[in-house]
């Protein structure tokens, strides 16, 4: 086992023989050695270097001579600045940039001009050729848009004004042969009768009196019946004045052209027999915002039809079975007891 005070002495000899094996004039004095003090620096040309004596006492000849190409300039033209703050730190640097920004080229690259983007021809504006665009001219008043991110907010506030400065619409009246409530009962069919088809229809009039009422038959085998809820029994769907779908529809799709429909969750009973009616000349007794309730998150939420019959006119309905005849005649009276004020909230712009 080598002891430590012999491997010192190892390893000061090969530092010792290191020392004499240096070239000094192949590779330069050692640095901080008393010969690179005293010999000063020479260029590629053999000649002492002057401006970049004291440049990066690390580096080669080869990065001193790199340096001076770059910056092409001599003792004179850089002044006293180069000696006050050599160019290896930050001040002499930013000196150095500063000279050679005057003589028209940076420090890294020559200054390139920037070229002014040419101008594009502007053609003349073509007259809008289709009907949105016409209106969008009409609503902005032909001014022009502020860009992509405001000229929705723009055409937007436009709208609404123009439908502020619409005249109201005239207000409804409630005469013979202008309203018509409906209502429909639907029974089960498909896997435990989760599917609803419609089973009957029913409309009366303004006055409570019976337009339309037919039972339909159903094509498929019904699995839930909701006689409890509904009042429909398979006899009902096999009498003889039963009527299919089709004619059901398009009956009641001739009743109710060019009048108001009334009801309670419309929205059901015009899914179930694949019909539509414009939404100014519906009024659905769920939906108006007066006879909903609000729940705990400040949400309207619409009630039941036998609550509101029960609050509102005293009394009680859907007791045991039921049909779609009394359904709609309480839609009907709940909807007259209020029409007024119904008609004159509709009137008003909306906020």
């Amino acid at each position: 086992m080598v002891s430590t005070g012999r491997r010192v002495s190892a390893r000061a000899e090969t530092c010792r023989g290191a020392a004499a094996a240096y070239d000094v004039s192949r590779y330069g004095p050692v640095r901080g050695s008393t010969e690179e003090q005293e010999q000063p620096r020479l260029d590629e040309a053999g000649e002492p270097q002057a401006a970049f004596s004291s440049l990066s006492r690390g580096r080669r000849n080869v990065g001193n001579a790199r340096v001076q190409r770059k910056f092409a300039g001599s003792a004179e033209e850089l002044g006293e600045r180069s000696v006050a703050h050599p160019p290896h730190t930050r001040r002499g640097r930013i000196g150095v940039a500063e000279d050679a920004t005057k003589r028209g080229r940076s420090h890294r690259t020559m200054a390139k001009k920037k070229r002014a983007p040419a101008k594009k021809p502007t053609a003349a504006k073509a007259p809008p050729t289709s009907n949105w665009e016409k209106l969008k001219a009409t609503l902005t008043g032909g001014k022009k848009p502020r860009g992509s991110k405001h000229a929705a907010t723009d055409l937007a506030k436009a709208v609404r004004a123009a439908k502020a400065a619409a005249p109201a619409p005239a207000p409804t009246v409630l005469g013979p042969g202008t309203h018509v409530a409906l209502d429909c009962e639907m029974v089960g069919v498909g896997a435990h009768g989760r599917e609803s088809v419609l089973a009957r229809c029913s409309l009366v009039d303004e006055r409570g009196a019976v337009v339309y009422d037919k039972h339909v038959r159903v094509d498929e085998r019904v699995t839930d019946f909701r006689t409890k809820y509904s009042g429909v029994r398979a006899r009902d769907l096999k009498a003889g004045d039963a009527v299919s779908f089709r004619e059901c529809q398009k009956a009641v799709a001739a009743l109710l052209e060019n009048k108001v429909l009334v009801g309670h969750a419309l929205s059901n009973d015009l899914a179930v027999l694949l019909l539509d009616h414009p939404r100014a000349r519906t009024r659905d007794t769920a939906r108006w915002s007066p006879l909903m309730r609000t729940n705990r998150g400040g949400k309207k939420r619409p009630r039941k039809l036998r609550d509101l019959v029960r609050e509102h006119l005293g009394r009680s309905i859907q007791e045991g079975e039921h049909g779609s005849v009394e359904d709609a005649t309480a839609a009907m009276d709940l909807y007259r007891k209020f029409a007024t004020d119904w008609e004159a909230s509709l009137r008003q712009p909306a906020a």
